[in-house]
């Protein structure tokens, strides 16, 4: 049965391959079961020690386990072979009863089944989670195009000099936590996917894939976002840590051009430097009327105050 079973793997087999590559797998491991039960007494320890570092070096769940297994065993079905306890050359060997023998083999059948379950596991789980990283991948970006949405669009509108209604704008503050603490669920789970998916059962990430399960995700992270945002805006914790919301503004920085007389040419000038400007927040700063203000020279600020 191991013979015929291999030629479904020998390369130059003529016939098409009847099996999927998941087939193959666990084609393979069954296989590598059969060789387990007609290994050589000899050899049968010898590959049982194999098998177990094996275990170890992988880190899998249950390496623990298999070690404890495996020292028993080596303690109750080895006995010397030659020699005595002193001597450097003693060495050991399976006993050779029966029972002993059926006992190994049942010790490195289960550490195959162990290491073929992490195998397998990876090998199922590594499309659920590219499938499920890509939907979340989707969601952050959406998050984060809904979360700049009104702020490019406040943009345009000073692009094409239209007037600002501060009071159109009111719900911006709170569809802005909002916004926040949906990216930040969708971006956590993303990161989480990532970095800790070796740790999630197979049914955990299946459940990944689900847009339903990211959408729940999703309004937990708004929740903590809205809680958060009337926590802070109730003044109820003060410090240098929580922000004055009433307080917040920004400050202009610029640098002028500096225009020189041309010493060689008294009709012409020289200019240095170039005429540039930016906005940094401020410690206390611009006061809320600011943003009340209908005139279009606090455009600059009341974008920047508003993206705060």
């Amino acid at each position: 049965m191991i013979a015929e079973g291999l030629k479904d793997f020998s390369p130059s087999a003529s016939e098409k391959i009847r099996y999927s590559t998941h087939e193959l797998w666990n084609k393979a491991y069954q296989l590598e079961r059969m060789i387990a039960l007609i290994q050589p007494q000899e050899a049968l320890f010898s590959e049982l020690a194999r098998r177990t570092r094996q275990a170890i070096d992988e880190g899998l769940p249950s390496a623990s386990k298999l070690k404890e297994s495996f020292d028993r065993g080596k303690a109750e079905l080895l006995e010397k072979e030659n020699g005595d306890g002193g001597n450097a050359g003693v060495t050991f060997k399976l006993k050779s009863d029966a029972g002993s023998v059926q006992r190994a083999r049942m010790l490195l059948l289960d550490a195959l089944e162990e290491l073929h379950w992490a195998s397998q596991r990876k090998f199922s789980a590594r499309p659920l989670q590219i499938g499920a990283i890509r939907l979340a991948t989707i969601f952050v970006f959406g998050a984060a195009l809904l979360f700049v949405a009104p702020y490019l669009a406040l943009y345009l509108l000073s692009l094409f000099g239209k007037k600002f209604d501060a009071e159109a704008w009111e719900w911006l503050p709170l569809f802005t936590a909002l916004s926040a603490g949906l990216f930040g669920a969708f971006f956590w789970r993303l990161s989480s996917l990532q970095s800790d998916a070796n740790n999630l059962s197979l049914d955990a990430l299946a459940e990944a894939k689900r847009p339903l399960y990211l959408l729940f995700r999703g309004i937990v992270g708004m929740s903590g976002a809205l809680f958060v945002f009337f926590f802070l805006q109730s003044g109820l914790i003060a410090g240098n840590l929580f922000p004055k919301f009433e307080e917040l503004g920004f400050r202009e920085v610029k640098w002028h051009q500096s225009v020189q007389p041309n010493p060689e040419d008294k009709n012409a000038s020289t200019v240095e430097g170039l005429a540039w400007k930016y906005v940094l927040p401020n410690e206390s700063g611009m006061s809320r009327l600011m943003l009340k203000s209908g005139n279009r020279r606090c455009w600059p600020e009341c974008y920047a105050a508003f993206a705060v």
